[in-house]
């Protein structure tokens, strides 16, 4: 989670904890880390919901939290095959609470190895997966993994267990995670931004701009009239 902050400038990034809050759950106390910013309206705070919120942290802390089936874990631990990576989705009836969807498919190096790890951090859900072949619900142990996007072999890794999480992150958590790493919004861009350095520049610009139409601006009658140019068509 990331952390409020009302500073600007460069103190933006002065002005963050290291911890921000400790939460208490049911499998014990936990700590969350400060990895980003959130941007909050001057009053009203984080709970305001009329005007939007904005959450920024660095591109390479940008990660999804997704779901993986134990059965994929095995079968890629005998034969080598890829295991999918599900998120949540909208549930269109049906005997069970919500959807998931597999919107990817990644190889693991050690399957074994990330099996009994899981196993050993605990957690972990059944999930009720339609089976369309049989026509039934079966149970699949599922377990929740926070995915990180390696840009430079364009693949998704599996970076720490959620076992403190029974569902993966919905469709559009994750759609909004895209395309944050696809703006690729730098620390210095916002202290540029918080320091109002990009208005100004934007205001030069405008000033350049409007500076120039009037110079290229056409002559007016009277002004032709006195230079002798040939009328306007």
């Amino acid at each position: 989670g990331g952390g409020t902050s009302s500073a600007s400038g460069n103190d933006v990034f002065s002005h963050t904890p290291e911890w921000v809050f400790t939460e208490k759950r049911s499998t014990g106390e936990r700590k969350n880390l400060n990895d980003g910013i959130i941007f909050t309206p001057a009053e009203g705070g984080y709970m305001m919901t009329r005007h939007p919120i904005l959450k920024w942290k660095p591109t390479e802390l940008q990660t999804i939290d997704v779901s993986i089936r134990e059965t994929e874990l095995v079968k890629a631990a005998r034969h080598g095959k890829d295991i999918s990576l599900y998120v949540g989705t909208q549930n269109n009836g049906g005997e069970t609470d919500s959807s998931e969807t597999p919107i990817k498919k990644t190889s693991i190096k050690d399957p074994d190895g990330l099996l009994k790890a899981l196993r050993n951090a605990g957690g972990g859900y059944v999930f009720k997966e339609y089976n369309k072949h049989q026509r039934r619900f079966r149970d699949q142990m599922s377990y929740v993994v926070e995915a990180v996007y390696n840009a430079k072999d364009g693949v998704w890794q599996l970076i720490r267990a959620r076992p403190d999480k029974n569902h993966p992150n919905f469709l559009t958590t994750c759609m909004n995670t895209i395309e944050a790493l696809c703006d690729d919004i730098k620390k210095e861009d916002i202290v540029r931004i918080c320091s109002g350095r990009n208005s100004s520049e934007n205001m030069s610009r405008d000033d350049a701009v409007a500076n120039s139409e009037e110079k290229e601006a056409p002559a007016t009658t009277q002004e032709r009239s006195k230079r002798k140019d040939p009328p306007a068509s």
